[in-house]
């Protein structure tokens, strides 16, 4: 069962890994929710483009992530745009599909 981008808003960024072999990003974010924390998996194959910008002085404590946008383009692709913190530090993609599941 996938579940909504917006059950990630306010978690912890824990892991990033991109496959350039099959263009496959996965990230593992962590969400604290009254005392309850569940981890969840991101997987997006098809990645055509990843960028990542930051203007935040690190180190860091950790990564939140705010915000998580994720719009269809014309050609019906998905461009994802991840906030961390603020609109100074961000992970944006464009990949065929995206899937949001908890880690078991």
């Amino acid at each position: 069962m996938s579940i909504s981008t917006d059950a990630l808003w306010g978690g912890r960024l824990t892991a990033v890994a991109f496959d350039p072999v099959v263009h496959e990003l996965t990230l593992q974010v962590e969400v604290l929710d009254e005392g309850v924390t569940t981890a969840y998996d991101v997987v997006c194959p098809g990645v055509s483009d990843l960028r990542f910008a930051n203007s935040i002085p690190e180190p860091w404590s950790y990564a939140e992530v705010t915000e998580i946008h994720v719009t269809q383009t014309t050609s019906g692709r998905c461009a994802v745009e991840l906030l961390l913190w603020s609109e100074d530090s961000e992970l944006v993609w464009t990949c065929s599909s995206l899937e949001v599941t908890v880690r078991s």
